[in-house]
């Protein structure tokens, strides 16, 4: 007492717990076949209760199946009556299979061909097991062998695949709503069909005369969503949801009409308030269309605007490419340098990035004086620097250019007037007669910054010097006009007048 034997969930394909099971009841020893997974009572029971514990025995001499009543050592229900002989000659088993029918099956061993015959079966009629066909299935059995499930009216497959896992509705409707009328629903009937509900399960029990009056019961009863007509007794039965064990077993059903309530799909809504209340897709199709078309309108006002137009053409356009210097320079090795320079013996000058040498190179046979700079510290800057230098000097003495063909030196005097005086001059002895203010006197906007045009003038004096040796480098100019050390004094210049 107290066991459970529990079937499998879909033959030989899922052999998983299923939703029937065999119990012996540990109260009062009832044997019970049941859809374990509903709340409802057993739908096939032997009816052993008070006598004691009852046991489930299988006779190995008869084959023979049956249930014992414990203490008394009595049968207390008979299965088995007949079975196939020779007994030892047989395979016997008792199972529950996926319809939820109790059974017991035999096999010949001597024959491989032979396949699982039933001995016996607790269920006659297989649409009488609860939930064969699921939440609003209904079954039909030609032969009560096979079960064929299908949907109620109204009403659609979960599983197309396996009928048995029950329908959805169609359509979903609450009958008790405020805009609900006769003309949202309809009444289809099935004809020799039931749907039995157990003790007590029925929404209510209505004596009525004929059908049209029971099929107007149904109408006006908004929680009433099925209903079974008895002919017979002339009893209504109204159903609630959810709609389980519908069938047409004959001659069980025989006489009996089931009325079911099934929505209008095209009328799930009152006509009236449908028109007044737009759907949601098409809310969510307007509100996508403004706000594509709130975007896309700025984006082409603006891109058809002149002045984006203008700038577009202006970013598109490919940037001047800058013609190189034409340059007619020769280059010479380092080998070539040394020898000219007489291994860089003869120096010129230092600067901040390289010392200068004076020395001869032979050109067309000719031999001709040079300055060949030595850079000493090999940096960025001072590689930039004299390349640029470079370019100066190669530009100066271009092919194109007349070249200096005589050149006289005379000796500045002062006394002969600021227009026969070279301009550096002019402006050494303006700086040493203290008047530097003589040179800029026409340009009001030099005398407005004076003091950085004296710095200039200053750096300038020291840089144009005669003697090489007391020209500052590049690298102390820079610093003087940026302000960032102080000016020496320019050389022939009084100290006290600087």
């Amino acid at each position: 007492m107290g066991q459970k034997l529990h079937s499998n969930a879909n033959g030989t394909v899922d052999y998983s717990t299923g939703q029937y099971q065999l119990e012996i009841q540990q109260l009062d020893g009832n044997i019970l076949l049941s859809a374990f997974r509903f709340s409802g009572p057993a739908y096939w029971y032997s009816a052993t209760v008070n006598n004691g514990n009852v046991s489930l025995v299988f006779n190995n001499t008869t084959a023979f199946m049956y249930a014992i009543y414990v203490e008394k050592n009595s049968v207390a229900f008979n299965m088995t009556s007949k079975v196939p002989t020779p007994i030892e000659d047989y395979y016997h088993k008792a199972t529950i299979n996926d319809k939820g029918n109790f059974q017991q099956l035999a096999f010949f061993k001597r024959n491989g061909a032979s396949k699982w015959s039933v001995e016996w079966e607790a269920i006659s009629k297989p649409c009488t097991v609860d939930n064969i066909c699921g939440v609003f299935g209904f079954c039909t059995t030609p032969d009560d062998k096979k079960v064929d499930c299908t949907c109620l009216p109204g009403y659609s497959p979960l599983d197309p695949n396996t009928p048995s896992k029950g329908c959805y509705p169609n359509v979903v409707m609450d009958f008790c709503a405020t805009n609900s009328s006769a003309s949202n629903f309809t009444i289809q009937t099935l004809n020799d069909a039931d749907n039995p509900n157990h003790d007590f399960a029925d929404l209510a029990r209505i004596q009525q005369t004929n059908a049209d009056n029971y099929k107007k019961e149904v109408m006006d009863e908004c929680f009433c969503v099925a209903a079974v007509f008895n002919s017979g007794n002339k009893v209504c039965y109204k159903k609630r949801m959810p709609l389980v064990n519908s069938r047409r077993s004959n001659p069980s059903t025989n006489n009996m009409v089931v009325f079911i309530k099934v929505p209008v799909e095209n009328h799930d809504l009152d006509p009236k308030d449908k028109k007044e209340s737009p759907s949601s897709a098409v809310l969510l199709a307007s509100f996508l269309s403004c706000s594509i078309f709130a975007v896309l309108f700025p984006a082409i006002a603006i891109y058809h605007h002149p002045l984006a137009q203008r700038y577009m053409r202006v970013q598109l356009q490919p940037p001047p490419k800058r013609k190189p210097v034409e340059l007619n320079l020769k280059a010479y090795s380092f080998q070539d340098l040394q020898e000219a320079t007489n291994r860089f013996k003869n120096m010129l000058g230092q600067g901040a990035f390289g010392t200068v040498y004076s020395g001869v190179l032979t050109l067309e046979d000719e031999e001709v004086e040079v300055a060949v700079k030595k850079l000493e510290k090999v940096i960025e800057r001072g590689e930039k620097e004299f390349l640029t230098e470079v370019q100066v000097i190669g530009l100066t003495h271009h092919r194109n250019l007349v070249q200096l063909k005589h050149m006289e030196l005379h000796l500045a005097d002062e006394s002969m007037g600021v227009e026969y005086t070279i301009l550096t001059d002019w402006v050494l002895i303006c700086v040493r007669a203290a008047n530097l203010e003589a040179t800029v006197s026409h340009d009001s906007e030099l005398l407005s910054d004076y003091k950085r045009f004296a710095r200039m003038a200053f750096v300038g004096v020291r840089c144009t010097c005669s003697n090489p040796t007391l020209r500052p480098s590049m690298k102390k100019v820079v610093q003087m006009l940026e302000g960032t050390v102080e000016i020496d004094v320019p050389p022939l210049i009084d100290a006290q007048m600087f």
